[in-house]
């Protein structure tokens, strides 16, 4: 690294200061390092006095005093002495040096020393005098000039030490002056005197899509939102000069002077750096909304902006866009408007991932701080709410003291759908643990949870460092996927420490579901309860939207056991469970998923008590009718003794776009059977059928079909997934049989018949066989077996595609030719590309017909433009095909 050290005096020892850290996405090691100034070894306190060492991805603070610097150009050469491939990053170097006192042909700024005696301390600088002034600048710009002594050759000054002032030598040819002036109108930002609920604010460049944003709150929350250019902030409350303070003061304007409701959120609009005035010289593309940076500890953090009575916590939601290009906000923006407006339903609404790190900290074996902390948050959410646990240390590290095991395993949850994917454990700017559970720079491919993005949370280091101009964080990667990845994230922007982001977790997570706060409303109730740590709180950002409510659906606890005996109800094996209830809200109909679970399994892992979700023990669906519904089903011998069963249903009302919870909880189970119970008198029946129901064994089928399987028993059948007992497929007598046992699912209003569905894998053409074996809940088994041939039917065919009439002016048909039967998406899309309508429906083989009425996604007709269609369509064995054309509607 070369740098200039003008003026050094080199009478007078320099001192060399470097922070150095291990990447530790690399693996963990000890490292090594010589460091030369000019050619010259700068030596180490250690027995090798050429070497700095130090272990693992700590941070490394280097400072040594040298002699070896000169005047003028200097170099300094860092060689790595490696045992591994490991990276070391350097964060910065600095020279500390005496510069002697020489005017030369432009301003000389010194600051006033600092001394043990206060007093006067006199200057004498070198050079020319001539025509030469100094000012004192002190605190609040208060400026004067100082009494000089010159002669040909030097100039002498008198200043006080212990102050904060800065003396600026110079000419007058030398003073700054501004690069030119002109008159502007500030826009008045104190003219809006209605009630002020969320802003944005934004950058120029984004201030139509600030707006699209501002709409969408209207529809969907009814929140009195207002947009807000930045550069007009800056110009009203900071002379047009960029600092997060004019941000702030604007806020603190909002928040004590309009009228209720009051200011509650801050959406700002883009990414920016540490580096805004791009001193880096490549900050500027991602210098859009201004961070801030708390001067004294580093910290930065969108928190600052929302403290407008105090300096402990916000006290309004603050979520940042962590965008730089059009392209990136067109991507958050449609992923906000899709879990908004066009949410998936489902149970993964209800489901959250926990993801706690390993025992092994480098040499520390014993870190078991992150197990125990997961257990315990565990505890605290609703039981209505499902969680799936993963503790990393009951996992094998590979050859590479990874854990891919984990990594997998944590992709295939999340790809299954979850409202909230947490981890807590150690971590860095770009992947979660030492152990690589998720790294950004090769597993953001593995997201593929289209239509169900989680809130990502990382209670871990730096995984949200969003504000470096040269690196993407994992809190920002994960956000801005189009339509996978994550739908927001919660991290800290700097190293944090395990205590208080557990002591924040705690209550931040359960604010969302069992509270059901928005998220930004959430995590600053959670700060705002817990100030222990002040520092450490505001390192946690959100990076998304903070009006999203990423919460679990509306729950009551108002299932309940139908029977006269309600007090205290053990349910046993072979029993038949029954139960009704109903959804919180009135007049809701159609059908609700209904879901019986085993008690919680209850173990220790290194002499921590913890515990993981019962297994499934029912999955069918019931008729909800006026809200109320009945259903139950029969306890398995393969049941858990315990008192943590769980009974729920779930409904989803598509009209409110608005999901409904009733459960019934301690579910008190029990593996003895009773004298009394129910014989089993006979094994499942089983019935196969590839394709469709039509088929008979041995037809010809697609070399990709999907396989029906009807199973019944008047005992119900064993989807407990216990060992020995799951449903099994077994293609062509394979000795390695498939576990589907998740592919099945009762009968609406049934606890004996439902229906296994499962695609096949991709076969070769030809004769084959299947075997499909099942257990009844008294674990009796069935076999049930047959064959058929295989033949590759080509890909899926759509001709014909016509629009009638076109131009439209109220309603037209869309029509086409497929050749097979087929699920079918038709979009509609402006020229820009923005989806304004989507229709699904099924087409048959042959001729089909869509009728379209002319109107988008919220009834409102279209205006006259030309617009794109494109209807894509799917078979159950997966082929695909998409066909396009352009609609004219002219009225």
């Amino acid at each position: 690294y070369n740098i200039d050290l003008p003026d050094l005096d080199p009478g007078i020892m320099q001192r060399l200061e470097m922070n150095l850290r291990q990447d530790p996405s690399t693996g963990v090691s000890t490292n090594r390092i010589s460091v030369y100034v000019n050619g010259h070894i700068v030596l180490s306190s250690g027995t090798d006095t050429s070497v700095h060492t130090w272990y693992g991805s700590t941070l490394f603070k280097f400072s040594r005093d040298t002699g070896y610097f000169v005047a003028g150009k200097n170099k300094i050469t860092i060689r790595v002495l490696r045992n591994s491939s490991n990276n070391i990053n350097l964060d910065f170097y600095r020279v500390q040096y005496a510069r002697t006192l020489t005017k030369k042909n432009e301003q000389y700024m010194v600051n006033a020393l600092e001394s043990i005696n206060p007093g006067n301390i006199r200057y004498v600088f070198s050079g020319s005098a001539t025509d030469t002034s100094v000012y004192q600048v002190s605190p609040g710009n208060d400026i004067r000039r100082i009494n000089l002594v010159t002669d040909s050759e030097s100039l002498t000054f008198v200043g006080n030490t212990n102050t904060d002032s800065k003396y600026y030598v110079t000419r007058p040819s030398e003073l700054y002056g501004p690069a030119s002036v002109t008159v502007t109108q500030a826009k008045d930002l104190t003219a809006n005197k209605g009630p002020i609920e969320s802003i944005i604010v934004t950058p120029d460049e984004f201030a139509d899509k600030a707006e699209e944003l501002a709409d969408m709150y209207r529809q969907n929350w009814g929140m009195y939102t207002l947009v807000v250019r930045q550069s007009d902030i800056f110009d009203q409350f900071n002379g047009g000069y960029p600092d997060p303070m004019a941000i702030r003061q604007y806020l603190r304007y909002v928040y004590f002077n309009n009228p209720e409701p009051k200011l509650r959120s801050l959406t700002l609009f883009g990414m920016g750096t540490m580096d805004w005035r791009n001193y880096s010289r490549v900050a500027a593309g991602k210098n859009k909304v201004m961070i801030f940076q708390n001067p004294s500890n580093y910290i930065s953090s969108d928190d600052y902006f929302g403290m407008l009575t105090n300096t402990n916590h916000p006290e309004i939601a603050i979520g940042r866009y962590p965008v730089s290009t059009m392209t990136e906000l067109n991507t958050m923006m449609e992923n906000f408007r899709r879990y908004t407006q066009d949410p998936k339903p489902g149970l993964w609404r209800n489901s959250l991932l926990f993801l706690a790190d390993d025992n092994v900290n480098g040499t520390n074996t014993m870190d078991w701080q992150h197990t125990r902390d997961m257990q315990s948050l565990s505890m605290m959410i609703n039981p209505a709410v499902f969680n799936t646990k993963i503790f990393a240390a009951e996992w094998d590290t590979d050859e590479f003291l990874n854990k891919p095991r984990v990594r997998d395993e944590m992709f295939d949850e999340i790809n299954d759908g979850k409202l909230i994917w947490y981890y807590i454990g150690h971590g860095s700017f770009d992947v979660l643990g030492m152990q690589n559970y998720f790294t950004g720079s090769t597993d953001m491919s593995k997201f593929h949870n289209q239509d169900t993005l989680p809130l990502f949370i990382a209670a871990s280091c730096e995984i949200s460092a969003f504000d470096h101009w040269a690196y993407d964080s994992l809190g920002q990667k994960t956000v801005l996927l189009n339509n996978a990845g994550a739908i927001a994230s919660v991290a800290a922007t700097r190293k944090s420490f395990p205590d208080p982001n557990n002591d924040l977790m705690e209550y931040f997570i359960p604010n969302m579901t069992n509270s059901r706060l928005p998220l930004g409303l959430a995590l600053t109730a959670a700060k705002i309860s817990n100030t222990q740590s002040v520092e450490n709180d505001a390192m946690y950002i959100v990076l998304g939207d903070p009006n999203l409510y990423i919460v679990p659906p509306e729950r009551v606890a108002s299932t309940k056991p139908l029977t006269d005996n309600t007090k205290s109800i053990i349910y046993h094996s072979r029993q038949n469970a029954r139960f009704y209830g109903h959804m919180s809200a009135k007049g809701l109909n159609g059908e609700a998923l209904f879901s019986a679970f085993n008690s919680d399994l209850e173990y220790q892992l290194a002499g921590i008590a913890v515990s993981k979700k019962g297994n499934q023990l029912f999955k069918g669906s019931v008729t909800v009718k006026e809200s109320e519904f009945k259903g139950g089903f029969w306890v398995p011998d393969d049941v858990n003794t315990g008192n943590s069963g769980l009974v729920l249903n779930y409904l989803w009302d598509d009209a409110g776009k608005t999901d409904y919870i009733s459960y019934y909880h301690p579910l008190r189970l029990s593996d003895e059977v009773l004298p009394d119970s129910m014989p089993n008198d006979s094994p499942p029946e089983i019935d196969i059928y590839l394709g469709s129901y039509d088929f008979r064994t041995g037809d010809t089928v697609n070399i990709s079909p999907t396989l029906y399987a009807r199973i019944s028993d008047e005992n119900g059948i064993n989807i407990t997934g216990s060992a020995g007992h799951n449903i099994l497929l077994v293609i062509d007598n394979s000795l390695q049989p498939i576990p589907v046992t998740d592919y099945f699912a009762y009968d609406l209003d049934s606890n004996v018949s439902g229906t296994l569905i499962y695609q096949l894998p991709k076969l070769t053409e030809g004769i084959h066989t299947i075997q499909i074996i099942a257990f009844d809940n008294f674990n009796l088994p069935s076999v049930a077996s047959t064959h058929f041939i295989a033949k590759d039917s080509g890909p899926i065919d759509l001709q014909n595609l016509m629009i009638y009439p076109n131009p439209m002016k109220n309603e037209a048909h869309i029509t086409f030719i497929t050749s097979d039967n087929a699920d079918m998406t038709l979009d509609i899309f402006s020229m820009s590309g923005k989806r304004i309508r989507r229709i699904e429906t099924t087409a048959l083989q042959g001729f089909n017909k869509i009728p379209f009425d002319g109107r988008d996604e919220f009834g409102d007709r279209l205006a006259n433009n030309t617009y794109i269609i494109r209807i894509k369509a799917r078979t159950q064995d997966g082929r695909s095909i998409e066909a396009r054309d352009r609609l004219v509607i002219y009225k």
